[in-house]
Parts: structure tokens; C-alpha cells; sequence
């Protein structure tokens, strides 16, 4: 069969995959797969953690998430993440707040609100 499971791996395979004769390798990636989304379930809280105790003005109106890098939808005026807006406009090509046309090109960077909430974070404050 397959390699042994590593010894650094702090859990045991479930019984279930070895009465079913899974190779140990297998078995091992997949503990392996267990524990990178255990990990980002982990990071997902904790950014919602973060995302609660910001002030509004540095949380994505849209997804409720702090915002990496403020952009503002000039139709609309209101300020989101670049990352949600471009995901959003691939989709749908208008403000979702006034459903005006937009474009990746219109938006304004803010990257004075960029500047405070790295800052903020960096510092601890939220």
C-alpha cells in the first residue's frame, strides 16, 4: 500500500477509510483537505469577527466584509470593495444601487479610507 500516515498529522484517519482499504496516501491527502478547510473556516470567522467590529465606513456595504481596497461608484456615491464590485460587474454591468451603467473604469479609488483602515488594522483597533 501506500506511504504511512506522516506522524505530524495530529489526527487519526477515520475508521471508515481504513475498513474500506483506502490506500494511506489517499487517506493522507485527504486529512490533508480536512485541515486546509478547517483552517479557512477559522480565517472566515475571523474576518467576520474583524468585519463586526470595524466602523461601517470600512465595511463592503454589498458583502459585510472589511474592505481591502475602497472604490467609490460615482453614479451612487457609495463606496464598496474592489474586489466584490469587479465580481459583481462581470455579471451585471450597472451600480447595484441605483442600477445605473458602470464600468470597472469608473470607479474611484479611495485611497485615503485604503490608508486608515491598514492603519487601523495594523494598530489593532477594530
Amino acid at each position: 500500500m501506500g506511504d504511512p500516515i506522516p506522524q505530524h498529522s495530529s489526527r487519526k484517519p477515520p475508521l471508515k477509510l481504513r475498513k474500506l482499504y483506502v490506500p494511506d496516501d489517499v487517506i493522507h491527502h485527504l486529512m490533508e483537505i480536512s485541515e486546509l478547510a478547517e483552517k479557512a473556516k477559522t480565517s472566515q470567522e475571523d474576518d467576520e469577527l474583524l468585519a463586526d467590529r470595524a466602523p461601517s465606513k470600512y465595511v463592503d456595504p454589498i458583502l459585510g466584509t472589511l474592505m481591502t481596497e475602497p472604490v467609490l461608484l460615482p453614479s451612487s456615491n457609495v463606496i464598496v470593495d474592489r474586489s466584490v464590485i469587479a465580481k459583481h460587474l462581470l455579471s451585471d454591468p450597472i451600480d447595484p444601487f441605483n442600477r445605473q451603467p458602470l464600468q470597472m473604469s469608473d470607479v474611484i479609488p479611495q485611497h485615503d479610507l485604503t490608508n486608515e483602515n491598514n492603519e487601523m488594522e495594523n494598530r489593532g483597533t477594530f
